[in-house]
């Protein structure tokens, strides 16, 4: 065996082993970009010998591998990640020390990630389940834009940098109580399948959009501070649900708990109003500026027995003709 086959690990902190394509020139005597294969791990703070050194000593830099000369990271770098159908998993914290830059999955099948910083986390495609397990936050516009066949809200989403939250699933889109989402921009959530869910959102006056049917599998309250509110499918699910969407409006489009009935209903505050056939423990409205009414018939199934509609202008509890009894 020649000295220049020898195999060397490198002291400090390293990386996987594997090969560095085309890295920044090795100081040798040549002072050409070298291919290095490393057996065992590579060390991204390792010194190359001076270019002085390889002079005096020819052999110097061909008696083994040497780690080449890293510049200086500047900032959080971007990574595009593009699996097809492979699968993706961050096994530990991302970001942790040093928040990553924009973070695109153009591809991939499953998707697992704990602990996740970054400018924004992006996913263009997908065909199984991204599942996010650990807190995701970002500080960028572009915020968390997932796109996939279906996506498991394990834990919380935080933007900021009136970064949006679009969770975007092509089959279901499950949100566990953990999951809270608090977003600096509007959130837009879409399950084709169904949305199930058990977590909390609050935007800083943003809109707050559940586009597909969705089905309460826990206590849910909603606080969108001026944005409007909107449900653009069916509601269900025998839990607690609370919205406060301040000068916003409200919109229940398909109706709520046409199939499983809601349990209490509160609105804290609102603007307009908007609701057709609604079933619920109990339906109430805190405050308001415009009448909220339902639309269609209204069923309050609670010891009180009372769904009322107030706004400062006119506190009214409805009759039984205005329930649809």
């Amino acid at each position: 065996m020649n000295d220049a086959s020898r195999k060397l690990a490198p002291p400090g902190p390293c990386l996987a082993a594997g090969s560095i394509n085309n890295p920044v020139p090795i100081a040798t005597a040549a002072a050409q970009p070298r291919t290095i294969t490393w057996a065992g791990c590579f060390a991204v703070n390792a010194r190359a010998p001076s270019p002085g050194r390889a002079a005096a000593h020819p052999r110097a830099a061909q008696s083994r591998p040497v780690a080449p000369a890293i510049p200086p990271v500047l900032g959080p770098q971007a990574l595009g990640l593009t699996a097809g159908g492979g699968g993706i998993t961050f096994t530990g914290v991302v970001g942790g020390t040093a928040p990553l830059g924009a973070v695109t999955i153009n591809s991939a099948n499953n998707v697992t990630a704990t602990t996740f910083s970054a400018t924004s986390l992006g996913q263009t495609a997908g065909t199984g389940t991204t599942t996010l397990n650990g807190a995701v936050s970002t500080t960028g516009a572009a915020g968390v834009n997932i796109n996939t066949n279906a996506i498991a809200l394990n834990n919380t989403i935080t933007t900021t940098g009136t970064g949006t939250t679009t969770l975007n699933a092509g089959a279901g889109l499950t949100i566990a109580a953990a999951g809270d989402i608090v977003s600096d921009g509007a959130v837009s959530l879409t399950g084709a399948t169904g949305i199930s869910t058990a977590g909390d959102v609050t935007t800083t006056a943003d809109a707050v959009n559940y586009n597909s049917a969705t089905t309460l599998t826990g206590a849910v309250a909603i606080n969108s501070a001026g944005g409007a509110i909107g449900f653009g499918s069916t509601l269900n699910g025998p839990q607690t649900l609370g919205l406060t969407a301040g000068g916003g409006s409200i919109t229940f489009t398909g109706g709520g708990g046409g199939t499983a009935p809601l349990g209490t209903v509160t609105i804290n505050s609102a603007n307009n109003g908007t609701a057709t056939t609604f079933s619920a423990t109990s339906l109430g409205q805190e405050a308001g500026t415009d009448p909220t009414m339902p639309n269609g018939g209204g069923t309050s199934e609670g010891p009180a027995g009372a769904d009322n509609c107030t706004n400062p202008a006119r506190a009214h509890t409805k009759t039984p003709t205005e329930r649809g009894r």
